[in-house]
């Protein structure tokens, strides 16, 4: 499926989305509406109204799952669903999502929802898929309505743990035709989940039902979808990213919870820096890993040197993976921009080009800037040397994060 690119789109755009497609990207998509979901509370309310009106199908993904008041509250949304002869698809990482129980799981099954483990830690396989994590976030309804992003489905993610009164995440809600490719993902992943005794094949979601004709959405810019994982042939988010963010010529704004670039990665975004290009790192105040934490921060000395700026967030954990550049050009998914993300895990991310949904993550990234403490180079340096060995032992392992 080639879907032609925007002859709106300006000369930079169109000749990124040909060269992400030749990195294994998927077409570049328009008529496509996207909606920026900022935290917890607006991300569930829209999946939970999604799941609601659903008519057809459900397909649901993620890597943590938790059985808390929201995993409750989706499952019972989802069960009432099936019941009412509404496809349901539950499909999550046996890893990330180990905390699941059989009685939390079996009323999903008793209601003739599919309940599926993407390689079960306990297998004859283990050594050879225990490293490799489906680290994606799915949820796609009835092919009309899909969501991804950085959320996970926990009360974490509402700001209600203890440990993390503040849970700074960003989500996406699409409609139209890029969910063509986000659709495929999940089908791709559920059936090579279920490929031991599968009564299904890809000649049986090839139609419609799944792959509906869209309605002409009338918007901006253009969307496109982009997977990557083990069986890649290569690191295609990776690459997408370093295609996006060479491309700067004002800015490149990164927010993740964990910084652990590759060299090239690193190099990029500390050229850029030295260029005069204003780079900058959302990074979270409160760390979920000592480890990550210390090894991100071994990362920091040679942009802060070349004139990037770090900003830790204050009130809490950001657990949003977001690009800017230029503030044109954007991605939002749930790689982190770390190695793991690169290289080991099934992660997804959504580029978006020239949408307005461009300006409101602009909008959140302003606002995050504001609550958040610059570091600069000549503070971060005082640092003790006991803190510097520190960093410098977890960088060590930082491949293996």
């Amino acid at each position: 499926m080639n879907l032609e690119p925007s002859a709106s789109l300006s000369e930079r755009s169109d000749f990124l989305t040909k060269a992400i497609q030749k990195f294994s990207g998927g077409p570049v998509a328009t008529e496509t509406t996207t909606q920026l979901l900022t935290n917890g509370e607006e991300t569930f309310t829209e999946i939970l109204q999604a799941i609601e009106n659903a008519t057809h199908h459900i397909h649901i993904q993620y890597y943590i799952y938790r059985s808390d008041e929201i995993g409750t509250t989706i499952r019972d949304a989802l069960i009432k669903k099936a019941k009412s002869g509404v496809i349901v698809r539950f499909l999550f990482d046996d890893l990330g999502s180990h905390t699941l129980r059989k009685s939390f799981l079996q009323p999903m099954k008793d209601a003739g929802i599919e309940v599926v483990e993407f390689d079960p830690v306990l297998s004859p396989w283990l050594l050879e898929t225990v490293n490799y994590r489906n680290h994606r976030k799915i949820v796609i309804v009835d092919g009309v309505i899909g969501f991804t992003g950085g959320l996970n489905v926990g009360d974490e993610y509402l700001s209600r743990s203890k440990r993390f009164p503040v849970w700074r995440d960003s989500h996406l809600k699409i409609e139209g035709k890029a969910l063509y490719k986000l659709q495929a993902i999940f089908l791709e992943d559920w059936l090579y989940a279920t490929s031991d005794g599968n009564p299904y094949d890809w000649d049986s979601f090839i139609n419609r039902e799944y792959f509906p004709n869209h309605e002409k959405h009338q918007t901006g810019g253009a969307v496109q979808i982009v997977a990557s994982g083990p069986s890649s042939d290569d690191t295609s988010i990776r690459n997408a990213l370093l295609a996006i963010m060479g491309s700067a010529k004002k800015s490149i704004w990164i927010a993740t919870p964990y910084f652990i670039p590759d060299q090239e990665t690193l190099t990029l975004l500390r050229l850029s820096a030295t260029a005069g290009i204003d780079v900058r790192i959302l990074y979270p105040g409160i760390s979920d890993s000592v480890i990550s934490d210390q090894a991100s921060q071994s990362y920091f000395t040679p942009l802060l040197k070349a004139g990037a700026s770090i900003y830790h967030y204050k009130d809490g954990f950001v657990h949003a993976k977001i690009v800017l550049v230029d503030d044109e050009i954007s991605t939002i998914g749930t790689a982190n921009m770390d190695i793991r993300s690169f290289e080991l895990n099934y992660e997804l991310t959504a580029v978006l080009y020239e949408s307005p949904t461009v300006l409101d993550i602009k909008r959140d990234f302003e606002k995050d800037f504001n609550d958040s403490i610059r570091i600069t180079w000549d503070s971060f340096h005082k640092r003790s040397i006991l803190k510097r060995i520190l960093e410098s032992l977890m960088r060590l392992i930082s491949p293996l994060l």
